[in-house]
């Protein structure tokens, strides 16, 4: 079935909001500060708007000018300029928790913590604990050889071929030493684990303290959307403007505008995580008047 002029219309709206909804993502990650993102979010939604109507047709544009000028379409058009400053103040303090929770972690977490946390030595081996180390696994080999020679000259002897008796005193007594080096290293590493496995508990500890978690085991993490889902009604108010060139809302017919409401601090939120929420908590929302 061919595509009528306006379901074409139609389409290309819904095409260029999606572009814009991509150019504001980008605007974000981009942006200097909270407030410059802000700003720029806001003024995409502006163009999105603007692009959305430029593909009317020019009997459609010609009506949608004159209804702006009308009582209902005044109230339309400073409505959607509130709902889209609200929207923009919303993804800005999104931004903001980002940032917050980021230096946190860039704060309380090295380099060096993710070093230790990839290879799992948290703890430096002395010289002498490296040296004992060494000397254990070399003592091993040792011991394998020695234990080998004793079997062999142990089956020799049954033959009347085997070693003279001196040399065989000395390959036990070397067996001994060699036995005795390697408890020695086994002690010294059993040692280092103990110590090591220590400095992992308490690093992870000091982090859990800090984030509720450790941000190392679970580096995909990030802390909850700053407000409480309940009032937050962004998506709502774009698709109602989204739709207002069909449906040409009256005054009363225009969504209730109200600042979304700061969540409560959860586990998840670093130390400038709750102090963004506790400002915000403290902040009187900006009123929003209804239109006479």
């Amino acid at each position: 079935m061919a595509e009528t002029e306006y379901q074409r219309n139609q389409r290309l709206i819904r095409e260029s909001v999606e572009r814009t909804e991509i150019q504001a993502e980008a605007a974000a990650v981009g942006a200097s500060s909270a407030a410059a993102w802000a700003a720029e979010t806001n003024h995409l939604q502006a163009q999105q708007l603007a692009v959305s109507r430029a593909a009317l047709s020019s009997q459609e544009r010609h009506q949608w000018a004159m209804w702006t000028q009308t009582k209902n379409g005044r109230a339309y058009i400073d409505w959607e300029k509130r709902a889209n400053a609200i929207i923009a103040r919303a993804r800005a303090r999104r931004l903001q928790v980002a940032e917050a929770f980021s230096a946190d972690v860039a704060e309380h977490i090295s380099e060096a913590d993710r070093a230790s946390h990839a290879s799992g030595d948290w703890l430096l081996k002395s010289d002498k604990e490296r040296v004992a180390r060494r000397w254990g696994t070399a003592g091993g080999w040792l011991l394998v050889l020695v234990a080998l020679f004793i079997v062999v000259n142990f089956i020799l002897s049954l033959f009347h071929a085997s070693a003279p008796y001196q040399w065989r005193t000395v390959l036990v007594a070397l067996g001994v030493a060699i036995a005795l080096v390697i408890v020695s290293a086994a002690k010294s590493d059993s040692d280092w684990t103990a110590r090591n496995e220590s400095t992992r508990k308490a690093a992870a500890s000091r982090r859990f303290e800090v984030f509720g978690f450790d941000p190392l085991d679970e580096p995909e993490r990030t802390p909850a959307d700053w407000f409480e889902s309940a009032s937050d009604h962004s998506e709502y108010w774009t698709s109602f403007a989204n739709r207002a060139e069909e449906s040409y809302p009256t005054r009363d017919e225009l969504p209730r505008l109200s600042e979304p409401r700061p969540r409560a601090v959860m586990p998840g939120d670093s130390p400038r995580v709750k102090a963004l929420l506790a400002e915000w908590g403290a902040t009187r929302p900006t009123a929003m008047h209804d239109h006479s």
